[in-house]
């Protein structure tokens, strides 16, 4: 396992708490740029990354794929879905870390993160959906789509009203009203209060 930090001017490794290298993009070589390629591009290795969507972006430029990640930035929206969206560093100062090399601190954000969601019984939701969207949605980003402008205003009308009377139908079954795009708040109702039986297994995987 190895953490990975990218930004425009360069990447980030760290293997534990104390070792890290940084790398420019502007003094790299085709070596060294071979040698990122190969550790970003295996399957064997993971690497524990912060918003993996952007990098595969940012790694398309140079050719380079991102594979076997854990992306600590979705892991923080399943626990914090209400909050609003905030960036690595703030993430580590608001778990009391240095933020002085961020990819040391993702090392420990991965781990306070399997954590909370074993704890919140959120690993299924991780790793099961939410982890394996990233690469869906960066193909879709990467190959757009044609809509039409009218169609899809009329459909967002329709939808939102049937978002509305679906809510409240929501809210009625729940006997309060929720957040209803809350991961948390959701189980709360659906386990908690209504004592729905969880039939799935639970993942352990890390």
């Amino acid at each position: 396992m190895v953490a990975v930090n990218f930004d425009e001017a360069g990447v980030c490794f760290a293997s534990n708490d104390t070792e890290y290298q940084f790398l420019s993009f502007d003094l790299a070589n085709a070596q060294i740029f071979e040698l990122i390629k190969q550790l970003l591009e295996n399957n064997d290795i993971e690497k524990v990354v912060y918003d993996a969507k952007f990098m595969m972006h940012l790694l398309n430029q140079y050719q380079i794929t991102l594979n076997n990640f854990f992306d600590v930035s979705v892991a923080s929206y399943i626990l914090n879905a209400t909050e609003k969206e905030i960036n690595l560093e703030t993430l580590a100062v608001q778990k009391g870390l240095p933020a002085e090399c961020l990819a040391v601190d993702l090392l420990k954000l991965k781990q306070t993160a399997l954590k909370e969601l074993e704890q919140m019984n959120m690993l299924n939701l991780y790793y099961d959906l939410e982890l394996k969207l990233v690469p869906v949605l960066y193909e879709m980003e990467v190959a757009g789509i044609k809509v039409d402008a009218e169609t899809i205003k009329t459909l967002s009308q329709k939808y939102k009203q049937e978002e509305l009377e679906l809510t409240k139908q929501i809210y009625e079954l729940a006997g309060e009203e929720f957040n209803i795009k809350s991961p948390k708040q959701l189980q709360e109702i659906l386990f908690d209060k209504l004592k729905l039986q969880y039939k799935g297994k639970k993942s352990t995987s890390i």
